[in-house]
């Protein structure tokens, strides 16, 4: 989504700009999955990505690659109830 905004408008999207465009992708049927996933996860994802291109933009590191969904060291990650 980033990159697509960056590629087509020049424009960097924030993660408060992200995480406004969820309920949307909700409704939307072709990512209508994203109902199926704790909501919570999904913003601890975006985090994660978040940092992820704002290291790459710092030349901390390089350009974010993410898990194939077919890899074998899957994870999950999600804040804590208290």
């Amino acid at each position: 989504m980033r990159k697509k905004a960056w590629e087509e408008e020049k424009k960097s999207l924030s993660l408060t700009d992200i995480q406004s465009q969820l309920p949307a992708m909700k409704k939307d049927a072709a990512t209508s999955w994203l109902k199926e996933v704790d909501a919570k996860a999904l913003i601890f994802s975006l985090r994660c990505m978040d940092t992820a291109y704002q290291n790459f933009f710092k030349h901390q590191s390089g350009f974010p690659r993410f898990k194939a969904k077919y890899d074998r060291n899957q994870s999950y990650q999600t804040y804590q109830d208290v």
